[in-house]
Formats: structure tokens, sequence, C-alpha cells
């Protein structure tokens, strides 16, 4: 009951906090009642109709970027030239398409003998009939040029309100307007819309097109009405939100605007068309939009109305703005001690904060009383490191997870801030004032759009894992270095301690340099403090290896053993040890007179000499053994090669009668039985063929006597 009973009295306590704020800004800041009284205002109806000047429809999407209004840079044309005779009876102003043609009605000129003669116009019938003939030319020119002088002059008007926007970004905004509210001094539109004007100077042209804003209810107006109930407002509000009405929308637009003013007053009525009157008695709503310039400022009213809303519904109300009323909350007692915050490492390292740049113990301090308290408060002169800081806070709180606003009075602040974190993070920044957030915005959907796509959570979480137990094993390794590193320094001017003698290091390293040859005898690195290795019997073996072991003996144990794989094999030890008693019975010196060179050879000629002796012995690696035998039996004489020379006679016959029986042996395709006797078969072919030479017929008849 006690912790209810504080909460209200906190909730009390801001609501007249922001109460008196909101009034504050109201008296520095009176509500703008009558739309003229802004920077500038232009009304949709005055828009002359010419072909440089569409309206669009934000709602239609056919394929081409939404927008609002297009101006473009018209052609203007001059006006047709008047005839000689005439250009000295035009008044001035003839060349203005919105002006009438005036002449004088008569001129007074000098005559020969010097005498002033009046002259009327009227009176030369040829100089009336070339007035009349060029202005009906004029008049045609002036009709179609009014439209194209009026839209240059809305065209230089934006010109020059791009370039106050440009100027002043950060304190005016363009705003579209509709349902002009009109109840006596009050001639305002309440449904606005924040929109961006853009230049194309490549064609030239003006767009103006939506923001990311949703479109508002002028709620200040409404407040400083009088008589209007707080709910009622309210109720409006909601009906917005829930209807995202545009004010350039159709029916939807024009039935919300009709419930307004019901609740504004009972009085109030929705009219087509202004009736002329600006200080009417009774409350009035019509339709026409109007696109006007104004200061930023009125963004703070509705900042204040929301968070006075916020505060009517919210149960847990914010350390940060509690202690600005000046109540403190309770201590979290599951956080660290402020005695914590003291042995916070140089460097700006920790495992629980996920600083994406670099750090110092300040910067890691300020993580951990955010993280404790909900709100920091750091101050110092430029150049001190603080965008630096707030780029660092923002990708350690990106990493837990939350959503970061940052604000300043400045535009060109927050584009510093931007570059100045990290370059994965940047794309996910996005600033509401620069003319190129549309952009931003877009980026940082397509990254976000692109690392969902191939998002896969279970391996991310292991890959989180990994990388923080991988941060803490480095940073404990880090942090054992630098103090070995720490250890290191001091031990330069830590005295050494040798047998209960103190000293300076640099005497003991005097002393060391002194008597090296003398001590140098035992290896290091010699760890301090360490026991002797050797137990007094070893240490006596060991002396008594001085008179048993030779210098050899010491020099052969000093060289290091062979890896056993690389000892030969007892088998093949056996054959080197059979082919070294085969060369020791060799004569070696066989043919030694062939050893010594008979002359200067180039290398060109050893190599083909290399190439002729590799084509010798080519043919003797062969596999097939008939030709050494054919070799062979050239060699030995005649006798041995007419075998040969039969053999290949033969293969030649055979090979000229397969080429004469190929036609019939394809025509008819015989074929031999396996099972066959060939001598037996040849000689019963012989038989066949005396037969059929001797003019007889082979028959059924003659077959069966001759079954075989």
């Amino acid at each position: 009951m006690e912790d209810v009973n504080q909460t209200k009295a906190i909730r009390d306590k801001l609501t007249r906090l922001f109460r008196f704020l909101q009034e504050m800004h109201q008296l520095r800041n009176p509500v703008t009642k009558q739309v003229q009284n802004h920077f500038w205002h232009l009304w949709f109806h005055d828009l002359p109709d010419h072909p440089v000047i569409q309206l669009g429809n934000p709602a239609n999407h056919d394929g081409h970027e939404p927008f609002i209004l297009k101006v473009g840079k018209p052609d203007l044309t001059p006006c047709p030239e008047p005839p000689q005779e005439i250009q000295p009876w035009l008044q001035n102003g003839w060349q203005n398409p919105e002006k009438t043609v005036q002449v004088f009605e008569s001129k007074t000129r000098m005559d020969e003998d010097g005498s002033e003669v009046k002259e009327n116009f009227q009176d030369d019938e040829s100089r009336v009939a070339l007035f009349e003939e060029w202005l009906k030319r004029r008049n045609a020119w002036a009709q179609k040029e009014k439209p194209a002088r009026a839209a240059m002059q809305i065209y230089e008007t934006l010109y020059g309100i791009y370039a106050h926007i440009e100027r002043e970004n950060e304190t005016v905004e363009l705003v579209l307007g509709e349902g002009i509210l009109k109840w006596k001094e009050i001639f305002h539109p309440i449904l606005l819309l924040r929109v961006e004007l853009q230049f194309h100077p490549e064609v030239p042209e003006f767009i103006l097109v939506e923001t990311d804003r949703p479109a508002e209810l002028y709620t200040a107006l409404l407040r400083s009405m009088g008589g209007v109930e707080q709910s009622a407002i309210s109720r409006c509000l909601r009906d917005l939100e829930q209807g995202l009405y545009h004010p350039l929308g159709d029916v939807e637009t024009e039935e919300f605007l009709k419930r307004v003013v019901s609740q504004l007053s009972p009085h109030g009525e929705f009219v087509k068309k202004e009736n002329g009157t600006r200080n009417a008695e009774f409350l009035q709503l019509f339709r026409d939009p109007v696109l006007f310039l104004r200061k930023r400022t009125h963004g703070y009213a509705g900042t204040i109305d929301r968070i006075l809303q916020d505060l009517q519904q919210r149960d847990d109300l914010p350390g940060a703005v509690t202690r600005v009323a000046g109540i403190h909350p309770k201590q979290d007692e599951t956080q660290p001690p402020s005695s914590s915050l003291r042995d916070l490492d140089i460097n700006g390292e920790d495992e629980r904060i996920l600083l994406s740049k670099e750090a110092n113990a300040e910067q890691l301090k300020m993580a951990l009383l955010l993280e404790r308290y909900g709100s920091v408060l750091v101050q110092g002169p430029p150049g001190t490191g603080k965008t630096h800081t707030i780029a660092n806070l923002i990708g350690h709180l990106l990493a837990q997870g939350k959503k970061v606003l940052v604000t300043s009075h400045t535009a060109k602040a927050l584009t510093v801030l931007r570059e100045k974190v990290a370059k994965p993070l940047q794309n996910l920044c996005v600033s509401v004032l620069d003319s190129d957030n549309k952009e931003q915005l877009e980026q940082s959907i397509d990254t976000i759009n692109e690392r969902l796509s191939v998002l896969d959570i279970p391996h991310e979480e292991q890959a989180i894992q990994k990388l923080e137990e991988e941060r803490k094993r480095l940073l404990k390794q880090l942090r054992e270095k630098r103090e070995q590193l720490k250890l290191a320094r001091m031990d330069e001017y830590r005295s050494v301690v040798v047998a209960g003698k103190e000293c300076h290091p640099s005497e003991a390293a005097e002393f060391v340099r002194q008597h090296q040859e003398e001590h140098g005898w035992i290896p290091g690195p010699v760890e301090a403090g360490a026991p002797l290795p050797l137990s007094g019997e070893e240490l006596a073996e060991l002396y008594q290896t001085n008179r048993v072991l030779s210098p050899d003996e010491e020099k052969e144990l000093d060289l290091s053993l062979p890896r056993p794989d690389e000892l030969v094999h007892p088998n093949d030890f056996r054959v080197l040890v059979e082919e070294l008693e085969a060369l020791s019975q060799t004569d070696l010196a066989y043919r030694s007179d062939l050893w010594e060179p008979t002359g200067e050879r180039s290398i060109e000629e050893l190599r083909r000499f290399n190439g002729e002796l590799s084509q010798a012995i080519a043919v003797l690696e062969e596999e097939n053994h008939w030709k050494f035998a054919v070799i062979t039996a050239g060699q030995s004489g005649e006798e041995h090669g007419t075998i040969w020379q039969d053999l290949i006679a033969l293969i030649e016959s055979t090979y000229e009668k397969m080429l004469s029986t190929q036609k019939e042996l394809l025509e008819y395709d015989p074929r031999v039985s396996a099972d066959i006797d060939l001598r037996k078969a040849k000689t019963i072919l012989s038989d066949i063929l005396d037969y059929i030479n001797s003019g007889k017929k082979l028959s059924s008849f003659s077959l069966f006597f001759k079954r075989e």
C-alpha cells in the first residue's frame, strides 16, 4: 500500500511539472491561430492551371514515386513586338500579360515651322488598323502566358522557401494542412502533415513528398479555444491514430473532420465551402488544403501532451524523470556496489560491457552507472570525447537489444555522431531531421531484412556463446600479460636478494657481467628458487661419469639419436649389405680407358646424343620380345631370316585374300561353328566346289546321300 501511495505521489508531482512546462511553452510560443501568421503559406486553390504544376495522390501507387505536388520551371515567351508605327503611342506595361494595353489619346509634336501641333491617335486609320491587328495577337499571347507567369511565380517562391529550409532546417518545417477551423479569431487547419520539399535541378522541378511522420491533430489550437474538453481532444486523437487519415484523403478524411467538429462544439458544423466571413459566430470546419512554413516549436507541445497521457497509464515511472522531480527511487540491491566502480580496468575492458570502440575507465564507469541508475549526466568542453562516448554506449545498448533515441539541438551533431558509430551499426542509425532520412531508413530496413534472411537462431546462439567465452579468455590473457609487464617494469627497481644479501638490480647485473666466464658453466635459464633436480645418489653417479666415460664417448653421447621411422628396415639393410659385398668382388676399373673425356663437347651435342641414345634404348625396353628375335635373326644370317620372310609373305597373301572376299563376307556373313573340324571342313568345301564346277547343282537329293 505504501508503494502505491508513493507511486501516486510521484505521478502527481510529475504531472504538475509537465503541466508547468506546457504552460511555460505556451507563454513563450503562443499558439498560431491564423494561417497567414506563419512565415509563408500557399493555398492549393491558388495554384495556376499549367502543365508544369501537377497535383498528385500520395495513396496512388502506379509504379512511380508518390508525391503531393510537382512544380516545374515553365517556358516563358516574350510579348509579340508591336509595329514601329504604334510603338511611340503605347504606354508602359504592354509587355506584362496581366495588364491591359493603354495608348496615348493624343500627342503634341513640332511642325516644320516650329509650332506645336496636336495629333490624335485615331486620326490615322492605318495606325488604328495596325494597333487592332497587333492587339489581337497580343491578347492571344497574354491568355496563354498568364498561367505560365503564375507558375513561374510559384516556382520562384518555392526556390526561396527551399533555400530558407536548407539554411534553417533545425528551426522551421514545411506542413500540409487541411480541415480549416473557422471560429472568431481562429482561421487555421487542424489536420496537419509534415512534408518535405525536394529539388531536382536536372529537370528542374520541385517535388513535395511525405515524410515518415503520420498526420497529427493541432491540439495546441484546440486547447486554446476554451470550452473544449480534454476528453474530446483525446477521443479525436485516438480516432486519428486508428484511422491514419491523410489531409488529401477523400471520404474517410471528410467523415473524420465531421466527427471532430461535432465533438468540439455543440454548434459546430462542417460546411462544403467557406462563406466569406472570417469571424464566424459558430464554429465551422471546411476543406481547403494549404501549404505553410512554421517554426518547429509546435512539436514540443505535442511531445508534452503525449508525456502527460503516458503518465496516467504507466505504472513504472522512469528513474531519470523522477530524479529530475527530486524523488530518488530505491537502489537495486542486485547491482554492484559503488566501491567496485573504483576498481575498473583502465583500458575500459569488462566482460559485462560490450563497447564497440576504444574505451577507457571513465567510459566503462559511465556504462555501469547507466545500468545501475538508468541515467548519467556527462559534461565537458568540446573535444573531450563526448561524441565518442555516446557512440560507444550506442553499441553497448544495441548489443543488449535496446532501442536508442539520440536528441540534439542541431542536426549536424547527429550527423557527426552517426559517423562515429561503428561501421556495422551505422545503417541502423536513422536521423529524423536530415533531408536524407528516408534513404537512411531504407538502408536500415534493407540491412535488417538481409540479416533476417540468413539468420539461424540456434547457430547464432552457439556463435554468441563461443564469442563470449573467447572474449573472456582474451580479456583474462590481456590482464595476465599486462600484470606481467607491470611486474617486469617493477623488477627494474626492486632489490635482488641472494643468500640474505640485498643489492640493486644494476649492481647484480654488473656482478653477473664480471663473473660470466667463471660461473657461466651452468646452462640457463635457471628458475629462481627451484629445487635441485637430482638426488644425492644421482649427483654422485653423475660425477662418477667423469672417470668412467672417455672423451670420445662423451662426444658420442652429445650426438642426437635418429628417429625410429628414419632407420632402415632389416630386410632392406640385408639387401644393401649383399650389394656392397657384390660390388667388392667386381672389377670396378673395367674399361676405365673409356672414362676419360674424348674432347670438348658442347651442351647441345650432349643433349642430342642423349636423345638418340634414349630412342635406341626405348626399343629394347618394349615388351614385344618377338622384335628382339627378328633383330637377332637378321644379324645371324640369311638362313635364319628366311623363316621370317616366309611369314611376312603368308601374312601379305592372307591379307590380299581377305580384301578380295570382303564384299561376300559383308553380304552373306558366313560363320564357322566352333565344333567343326577345320581340316575336315576344308575337304568337304573342296568337294562342294568340284561338284559345282562340273556343272551340277546342289539339291536335297544329292545332299541326302552326302550328309556330311
